[in-house]
């Protein structure tokens, strides 16, 4: 959050764009650290005390006191540090939060109108009270009487037989509260949301036999529609967001950012010149991700105990199983469900093996892995960005192969389906994972691959369709060639301002994290103008 206000305040410097921004980014700092003190867990009174210094610190308390509603809340938080302050009960945040919510539902708040006294208040509250006007809010049937919520461990009968309130006993309590709240109130109204879309949603049974009532005693309707209220709003058609980033290009760039920038501009703009990122939630069992990593964490550790395997399938066999223990060994403790993902790893030993002795038997041999490259990019900065570093470009190679003749592969390790990958690489424009990798590696490969591993899809038969080789579009030179003259094209366009458009298709859109930002997809008219434009 601090790099991407100090970027967005100036596309200068970081010590620029820090002297241009002192009070956003520091009340980030101050938000930063309440957070960090919010996070520890404690007691009642500690929250309490939290509660009322963060409201002090952040300087809350004086527009809060300034707005009736406000100002109550503040008494009600005085109040409760007050009685309770030296509470020494264990809560979480989740806990204490909850606490405070039930607390504040029953509290009622009200405000000195020009009118006379104006209270919000529960429905409950307000037995044995007379009032000039009441308007309930929210009279539907989820609302009154509500849903209701479990009997715990007795059932209905046996909670009326044992003499307990039931839910029908609570339903008629609210029921009657309504009917006295409109019996001592001088004129009562009510409002309810009728419609859920397409879904229309009913009137409070109480209020809806009140109305039946009226209209079989010739009485006027009850239920009044409210007129629609109009305004003219001035035409102003949508267009699709095309910021430019002059002279402020990323240092770094890597296959997934350039990847980023082919798919959808405006997704290169908001990741990699602004910064921003979409916070990780905890996953609370391992997914596809979790898979990769344990596939590249076992082979690299296979290949680099054993770098001249391929010769030997049993004693292979058996080096390959002992790095998917030894790996996955010490994470089972705290992820029980990688172990789904060992049983699928052991799945794929007999026929990677096998693969591997047939590779072996091909001239290839495994060099070296997850080996960590970067190249500069000369030539690439316009007016905007002359004088400054080059842009390196770097990516982490899965692995590398050299051939009986000499030459190098690139081999990069995938847990999807073969079909999939191959059809992805018919265009050499679109996806470019392995020609970039093209471009790290000096001297240069002789050709790229993605390796598929897939569990067999016959169990009776181990090797059936565990690895395939998914080569680089050829002529593979030519091909990292002509990427490196786009990417340095493209990278000089951004440099110099050229607008970067949210044109990403669907299959694109789909997977982004950054709709609400770009808005594609709202400005029709706009989308096919820019779509016919760049035809």
């Amino acid at each position: 959050v601090r790099g991407a206000v100090a970027r967005a305040a100036a596309p200068r410097p970081p010590a620029v764009a820090v002297a241009a921004a002192p009070g956003a980014l520091a009340l980030v700092e101050r938000l930063v650290e309440e957070a960090r003190l919010w996070r520890q867990a404690g007691s009642l009174g500690r929250y309490l005390g939290l509660l009322a210094a963060t409201l002090d610190r952040l300087g809350m308390r004086v527009p809060l006191a300034a707005d009736p509603v406000g100002a109550t809340l503040l008494q009600a938080i005085d109040r409760l540090q007050e009685h309770l302050a030296g509470s020494r009960m264990a809560l979480d945040l989740d806990e204490f939060r909850a606490f405070l919510a039930g607390h504040l539902e029953d509290l009622g708040t009200g405000s000195a109108g020009p009118s006379g006294a104006v209270v919000m208040t529960t429905l409950a509250a307000t037995r044995l009270r007379r009032f000039d006007a009441a308007l309930l809010i929210g009279a539907g049937a989820e609302h009154l009487p509500g849903r209701r919520g479990g009997t715990g461990l007795l059932a209905g009968v046996v909670r009326r037989e044992l003499g307990l309130a039931t839910d029908a006993d609570r339903d008629r309590e609210r029921m009657a509260d309504v009917a006295s709240l409109m019996v001592n109130a001088g004129a009562t109204a009510a409002t309810w949301r009728q419609r859920d879309g397409d879904e229309p949603r009913p009137l409070a049974p109480l209020l809806d036999r009140l109305c039946l009532v009226v209209a079989l005693a010739g009485g006027p309707p009850l239920v009044a529609e409210m007129p629609a209220q109009w305004r003219a709003v001035p035409a102003a058609p949508n267009t699709i967001a095309a910021p430019g980033a002059p002279g402020r290009l990323p240092q770094r760039l890597s296959a997934s950012g350039y990847q980023d920038l082919i798919d959808c501009p405006f997704r290169f703009f908001a990741l990699h010149v602004l910064g921003l990122r979409e916070r990780e939630a905890p996953r609370a069992r391992p997914d596809k991700r979790d898979l990769g990593l344990v596939l590249h964490r076992v082979l690299h550790e296979f290949h680099r105990l054993h770098p001249q395997a391929g010769t030997d399938p049993e004693a292979d066999a058996q080096g390959l199983l002992a790095a998917i223990d030894g790996v996955l060994g010490p994470l089972l403790p705290q992820q029980p469900g990688l172990i789904a993902y060992r049983q699928r790893m052991r799945q794929l030993v007999a026929g990677y093996i096998g693969w591997l002795a047939a590779d072996v038997a091909a001239g290839w041999h495994w060099r070296d892995g997850e080996r960590a490259l970067s190249q500069p990019l000369h030539a690439v900065r316009g007016a905007h960005g002359a004088g400054g570093p080059p842009v390196q470009i770097y990516g982490r190679l899965d692995r590398i192969d050299e051939h009986a003749d000499g030459s190098r592969r690139i081999l990069d390790y995938k847990a999807r389906d073969a079909g999939v990958l191959r059809r992805a690489q018919r265009d050499p424009g679109e996806a470019i994972q392995l020609l970039f990798y093209g471009l790290l590696l000096d001297p240069p490969a002789a050709r790229a691959a993605y390796l598929s591993l897939q569990p067999p899809k016959d169990l009776r038969d181990p090797l059936d369709g565990v690895a395939t080789l998914v080569a680089a579009p050829e002529p593979f030179a030519d091909n990292v060639a002509a990427l490196a003259a786009r990417l340095a094209g493209d990278l000089a366009r951004v440099d110099a301002g050229a607008p970067l458009g949210a044109n990403g298709a669907e299959s694109v859109c789909r997977r982004c994290e950054l709709h609400s930002l770009c808005r594609h997809g709202f400005a029709p008219a706009a989308a096919e103008g820019a779509e016919g434009a760049d035809e």
